[in-house]
């Protein structure tokens, strides 16, 4: 009997493992399915309905009227009248000047950055990404008291030697100049990579052959980044063409409309022309689908050239001889173009009672009233509590959505995953205007039993909902660099998924979560291409406060916001780097 029965037992032990194992996967199973069914639920509302909505009303004679109809007259109107068409084509002028200009300073910046001797090599990164640290709407305040042809500083200057005064910003130039400073960053970030990866057997066997430098550039060099120009191109592109504050404070007093600046005026005339902002939208979402499509296709074809082989490899420095002078000189006039003279002339006059260009009399003027004088203005305070209500909650939120969707999307093995992907990227293609538009039309129409019109909450949900793609790309490589493993490890010892949740992924993910969160705060932060349309009395944000400032000619007290707000900017984004950068910083 003793010996039957130690015979059974170590079957019997079997089997209750097995049956342990097969309880908890079933628990695991419906854990997942509950995940995924959520997940999918939550990312399809937050982006398919709003789209839809804008469609919708573009289709509608008189959207939110008694008597609205199904009618293509909006679209007839919009590509067969010289009005429209003429916002078109100034539209596609600035995207596309823009894209141009920026794309080109990016791409030389992070050649010269990764495949050349030139000075200052070790601080050119950063250089390259400073202009990030001044907000759109500060940069465009910076370059009309830089270059507004009646008060410019660089025309007084320019004016005093010569006597002309030969900068307009109120022109499509000045447009593309301002916001292609901004951009360039985006072109740098993304060229580095390209140019980094890069293997330079072609281009040395092209020497050994015999090919000039320039050549063995222009023949192999380029053809192989072509790809990553596109990309990166069509992305400046999709953020231009519905960017707010170039358009609105350089376009507009210029006599130049462009999409956002005719959106903004259908919204904010009185009747609101709701179908024809829908038709104008609609267009744009189109535009930016078209360039998305584009550009996946490019970063398809760009596979079939790739350069890097298992055979390790390290870039030779392209030694510039002469033309270290030139490209140190290209270097110095962008940073000075994109950071130091914006910042000099926000800092200049935010210590003057009034703008004015330097000279003896306005030195004797410079105090810190401005700074002082902030206090006393009402609704700063106000604004700056609504920003960081919505900022953090928009942050918060996005970071746990993209990290249960990034979960679904690399950890599991469901067929539906890619949907999930997919929903997260899709308000790439819906640039933060347009957005803006679709929220506030769909919450307008929205079945709901309360109204969300006006609130802080709906300006949470279109910030959670325009920053999906961010916290989606920081999470999916951040899920891919922990193995599966560690995971069944903490299931095979009794944890359930949310103990292996908390306890394996949420320390080791910790940096990428607060890398994250911190970069969809700043963004947000500064955001007002969707707030724009969606604020009421009482729930203005930080940046729709400056802007009011701005147009109530407050120019000294919107300079010292201004300068203040990057001071702030700054701090976080340092000391946010060395958390997520240093080793244990999270546990």
């Amino acid at each position: 009997m003793n010996i039957a029965a130690s015979s059974a037992s170590p079957p019997s032990r079997a089997a209750d493992e097995r049956a342990g194992r097969t309880r908890r996967h079933a628990r695991g199973f419906d854990q997942h399915l509950i995940l995924l069914a959520a997940a999918l639920g939550l990312l399809g509302y937050l982006t398919i309905p709003p789209i839809l909505t804008v469609f919708y009303a573009s289709l509608q004679s008189d959207f939110l009227g008694d008597e609205s109809r199904w009618t293509l007259s909006h679209y007839v109107e919009l590509f067969g009248t010289a009005v429209h068409q003429g916002i078109i084509l100034n539209s596609l002028i600035y995207a596309g000047g823009t894209m141009a200009f920026a794309t080109f300073n990016g791409a030389a910046l992070a050649f010269l950055f990764v495949r050349t001797d030139v000075p200052l090599k070790r601080f050119l990164f950063v250089l390259g990404m400073l202009p990030m640290l001044v907000p759109s709407l500060l940069n465009s305040f910076a370059y009309i008291f830089l270059m507004s042809p009646q008060v410019g500083l660089l025309n007084h200057l320019v004016g005093g030697l010569t006597g002309l005064r030969p900068f307009d910003i109120y022109s499509l130039p000045g447009m593309v100049f301002v916001q292609g400073l901004h951009m360039a960053p985006i072109a740098f970030a993304i060229l580095v990579g390209i140019f980094r990866s890069m293997n330079l057997t072609l281009e040395e066997a092209a020497a050994m052959s015999g090919a000039s430098d320039f050549l063995a550039f222009r023949r192999i060099t380029l053809r192989l980044a072509m790809p990553g120009l596109a990309s990166a191109g069509l992305l400046i592109f999709i953020e231009t063409v519905a960017s707010f504050e170039v358009p609105n404070l350089i376009g507009v007093p210029g006599g130049i409309t462009v999409f956002v600046s005719e959106i903004y005026d259908s919204l904010k005339r009185y009747p609101s022309d709701m179908s024809g902002a829908a038709s104008l939208s609609t267009l744009v979402m189109a535009l930016s689908m078209a360039a998305i499509w584009f550009s996946a296709r490019l970063r398809r074809q760009g596979e079939r050239f790739a350069t890097i082989t298992g055979k390790g490899f390290r870039p030779r420095p392209l030694a510039l001889g002469r033309g270290r002078i030139p490209a140190l000189v290209f270097i110095l006039f962008y940073v000075l173009f994109s950071v130091v003279l914006p910042i000099a002339v926000l800092s200049w006059v935010s210590l003057l009672p009034g703008y004015e260009p330097p000279s003896l009399d306005a030195f004797a003027k410079v105090s810190f009233d401005n700074y002082v004088r902030l206090a006393a203005i009402p609704r700063i305070l106000p604004s700056l509590v609504n920003s960081l209500e919505v900022t953090l909650s928009a942050a918060t939120i996005v970071m746990a959505i993209t990290t249960i969707a990034a979960y679904v999307v690399v950890k599991t093995r469901w067929s539906w995953r890619g949907v999930v992907e997919a929903l997260a990227f899709i308000p790439i293609a819906v640039p933060g205007t347009i957005l803006g538009v679709s929220v506030l039309f769909w919450y307008l129409t929205a079945p709901l039993p309360f109204s969300l019109y006006g609130t802080l909450t709906l300006m949470i949900i279109a910030f959670v909902t325009l920053y999906l793609p961010h916290g989606i790309r920081f999470m999916i490589p951040a899920f891919v660099q922990v193995g599966r493993e560690m995971e069944e490890a903490a299931l095979m010892s009794g944890g359930s998924w949310r103990h292996a949740m908390v306890r394996v992924y949420a320390p080791l993910l910790g940096p990428s979560i607060v890398g994250g969160f911190l970069f969809v705060f700043v963004l947000s932060f500064r955001e007002i291409s969707a707030s724009v349309f969606l604020y009421a009395q009482g729930t203005e944000l930080f940046s729709l406060t400056l802007f009011d400032l701005w147009r109530e000619g407050l120019f000294g007290p919107v300079s010292a916001l201004g300068i203040a707000m990057m001071c702030c900017f700054g701090v976080i984004v340092g000391l946010g780097r060395r958390f997520v950068i240093q080793p244990g910083g999270v546990s």
